[in-house]
């Protein structure tokens, strides 16, 4: 009978009917996950990142008993301010260095580099790769993605929803560490993610409907407490019991299920909506990754031990400045309830005179904090070298002329980049990539795709990166082509012939695209081969014409030779000429 039942209620899933099973499912599904979390210690570990590190970030909402008095002492802990400024450092060079929405920073290939170096798909990807930038321009991708990146620095790990959006094609909606689970298949890939929010009376019931809504919202709602709080969860995971031949939204390959937590188990009867994605609309980025683990590791955690000896140290040093600017004092008995100046210039009066008597220090304060500060800049260097402030901030620090070059500015840029190459090659599969690949498909949607050449139809596309870190890496080839060229050049001075072992045509192309130069700039090999063509007959007529120039002087030049030449007094006798054989 509880077989009977099951089928039952998974039929009716698959039918698009939300039932109660589906609801205790996802509940059951959510306390898991959030009981993994806090107790594999990345709860705690991620909470002390927020109190001493960035503090406005972390939002553990479903675990805070007053929010108000959490929320206004979340800087109480922070003394020195030196990991929070180098966590800005590297959210703001990660952007500028891997997407800075003011250049390139992705482009769009065919998985067959042949059908890449025509013109035609080159032109085609080009206005493709245009067109996704403006979108996420448009869009509040950047915005999140910044936010990510200092996430990610912090706590190891940063998440985003990227959901279809009817204004700009695209919407993503940030979390922040304690916000979120996550849940990896076999092959350690993000595919499942709950998040935690918080909506008001009037927020559920307009975008869920009033029916969906639970008994309590329902009562508020009545009531007109439309601004009161409510705790939601939004469940993204693979949908398995889905009816293949259908498309509609509780049949899609993931779930997107939203239910309210609430008091009470019984009071919501219902989740509130039951849809689905045809894709994973999330990217969760991990920074590095132990073996077996779903969170990652980040510079954060790294400096969480140095920041919270410094926050002691700066402690420590302030109290003993405290005891040189105002050392304790012991004064007569008799002073006790009397008025005592202690101002610069203060006048006290005692009655009590001598050496142990009258007011006076405790004890001698005078300290040495040289120790203490050079220790307090030594941390300072391991925060900032755990994060790579030191690095990002090279453009400042590093000696040299106060004006550089563009590229002494991209070659310094690079270098400071390759640093980070392991952990920038992971952003760009697990967050870069996803991301590119999800406004790829709402613009598809959108219809803003235009029309791709016959032949690469029906072919994926893959992102191929070309920003700061992934031109530098081009660089080395670009400067082994040239002094190859150079040679080349050198030696044809003395052969001339060796021009001809080199291809020009493909020489030109692949500085193209090393250089990422848009491919408009180029002509295609038919109005190359027209030109050419062109030149040729040209070139043709004009020799020819030179050929006629040349003859025509030339038999000008020899009659005039033969008017000129002498007359011999012989050639002027008639009917005779010398016998042959007679010398």
């Amino acid at each position: 009978m509880a077989n009977t039942s099951s089928n039952a209620a998974s039929v009716a899933r698959r039918e698009g009917k939300q039932t109660r099973p589906l609801l205790d499912e996802v509940r059951r599904r959510w306390r898991a996950l959030k009981s993994e979390y806090q107790g594999k210690g990345w709860f705690s570990h991620h909470k002390e990142c927020s109190d001493y590190i960035m503090p406005r970030t972390g939002r553990y909402f479903f675990d805070e008993g007053n929010r108000d008095s959490e929320a206004s002492g979340r800087n109480d802990n922070i003394i020195d301010n030196t990991a929070t400024r180098a966590a800005r450092v590297l959210g703001a060079g990660l952007m500028s260095g891997m997407s800075s929405p003011h250049q390139p920073w992705v482009r769009l290939q065919t998985p067959v580099p042949e059908l890449n170096d025509r013109h035609d798909v080159r032109l085609w990807l080009d206005e493709v790769t245009t067109r996704l930038m403006r979108v996420l321009s448009r869009s509040n991708f950047y915005r999140v993605l910044h936010q990510m990146y200092e996430e990610i620095g912090v706590y190891g790990t940063a998440a985003a929803v990227v959901v279809p959006d009817f204004d700009n094609i695209m919407h993503c909606h940030a979390l922040t560490a304690g916000q979120y689970y996550l849940a990896t298949d076999s092959k350690g890939v993000v595919t499942t993610l709950y998040r935690e929010l918080q909506m008001t009376v009037s927020q559920i019931v307009r975008e869920f409907g009033f029916d969906r809504c639970s008994q309590s919202v329902q009562s508020m709602f009545r009531e007109g407490q439309l601004d009161q709080w409510v705790d939601v969860v939004h469940a993204i995971e693979p949908r398995y019991d889905r009816m293949f031949h259908k498309i509609d939204g509780p049949n899609m390959p993931f779930r997107s299920v939203y239910f309210e937590v609430g008091h009470n188990e019984h009071d919501a009867k219902d989740v509130l909506r039951n849809a689905g994605f045809m894709r994973f609309p999330c990217v969760a980025p991990r920074w590095a990754l132990t073996p077996g683990d779903v969170y990652g590791n980040g510079p954060g955690m790294e400096a969480l031990p140095d920041t919270i000896q410094l926050q002691d140290e700066q402690f420590r040093k302030g109290q003993a400045i405290a005891y040189l600017v105002k050392p304790p004092v012991q004064m007569p008995s008799e002073m006790k309830n009397r008025e005592k100046n202690f101002d610069p210039g203060g006048e006290n009066y005692v009655d009590q005179t001598g050496a142990q008597g009258g007011i006076r220090p405790v004890w001698e304060t005078r300290l040495d904090l040289s120790a203490l500060l050079e220790d307090i800049n030594d941390v300072r260097s391991r925060i900032n070298g755990s994060f790579f402030a030191d690095l990002f901030l090279m453009l400042h620090s590093t000696s040299g002329p106060p004006q550089r070059t563009a590229t002494e500015v991209a070659e310094l840029h690079a270098e400071k980049l390759l640093m980070l190459g392991p952990v920038l090659e992971r952003l760009d599969n697990e967050l870069l990539s996803p991301a590119v690949d999800l406004a790829f498909e709402y613009m598809g949607r959108a219809g803003l795709i235009p029309p791709a050449p016959g032949d690469i139809q029906g072919l994926p596309l893959v992102a191929e990166f070309v920003s700061v870190l992934a031109q530098a890496q081009r660089a080395a080839g670009i400067n082994s082509i040239d002094r190859f060229v150079a040679s080349v050049g050198a030696v044809s001075q003395l052969w001339p012939d060796v021009l001809d072992r080199l291809n020009i045509d493909e020489w030109v192309t692949e500085m193209s695209v090393r250089y990422n130069t848009p491919p408009k700039i180029l002509r295609d090999d038919a109005d190359v081969d027209e030109l050419r063509a062109a030149r040729a007959k040209v070139a043709t007529a004009q020799a020819a014409l030179g050929a006629q120039q040349q003859a025509a002087a030339t038999a000008k030049d020899a009659a005039m030779a033969a008017a000129a030449a002498p007359v011999d007094p012989l050639s002027m006798a008639g009917g005779y000429q010398t016998p042959q054989g007679v010398r």
